[in-house]
This record gives C-alpha cells, structure tokens and sequence, in this order.
C-alpha cells in the first residue's frame, strides 16, 4: 500500500485529472492513473490519453511529469539541501517538493483539493514594471 508521501494528485485545465504515484514491485517506477469521468480534453498530454487502464514507468517518473523538475545548478542546489534530510530522495520527491509551486496547464498538489492559486491580471502584474 502506498502511502500519501508516495502520491502526488495531478491537474489538467484545472480539473482533477488523475494520480501519480509509485511502483508497487519497484519504489523506482511511477504510475499515472485518470480519475474516472475524466473528459478526454482533460487529458495531461497528448500522448496519454484518458483512459481506465494505468500508465505505468520503469526506473523513474514520466518524461510528461519529469520536465517540472529542474534541471542544471537549481536541480543540484535542491538535491544538496533536500537529499539529506529526506529518506529515499529521487526525482518523484523532487517533483512533490517543486510541482505544487509552478504554473502552467498541468498541476501537481500533495492532497486530492489542492490549494488554489490567486488569480491574477495582467493589469496588476503591470502595475510596478
């Protein structure tokens, strides 16, 4: 049984869309799986469609899920500060530690709700510029 460490609730769109969790036979390996209803333009790539069966990874997370981590000297800096005081540090604990912070059409929160992010207006962001 995996445990809520081991699962990161991932949105499309702003819809619930599914859960990315681990390997049951190999803590290494990720597995995606839609929530049932799931409308198809809710899909998290073109190259998953929804459907009922898992999208199962060896040796790893998803290349979909895998470009929300970062990479070169902040990819280095984050594994230096985290990678000792978190037991079993990888990309998928990298990408729970990253994923809830970014912005964009896919997003990955730690609970089933997820928190919101404050809409904003360009009118606003322009304010000080």
């Amino acid at each position: 049984m995996t445990s809520q460490r081991d699962r990161l609730y991932i949105g499309a769109g702003g819809v619930s869309a599914g859960t990315l969790g681990r390997g049951e036979d190999d803590r290494r390996d990720s597995v995606f799986s839609y929530n049932e209803k799931v409308a198809p333009e809710h899909a998290v790539s073109l190259t998953m469609p929804v459907r009922l069966e898992s999208y199962n990874w060896k040796y790893g997370v998803h290349p979909l899920f895998e470009m929300h981590i970062p990479e070169g000297y902040l990819k280095d800096e984050l594994v230096r500060r985290f990678s000792k005081s978190v037991r079993g540090f990888d990309d998928f604990t990298l990408l729970g530690i990253v994923g809830p912070h970014q912005l964009g059409r896919i997003s990955i929160a730690h609970d089933a709700g997820g928190e919101p992010l404050p809409e904003l207006k360009l009118s606003e962001l322009l304010v000080y510029d």
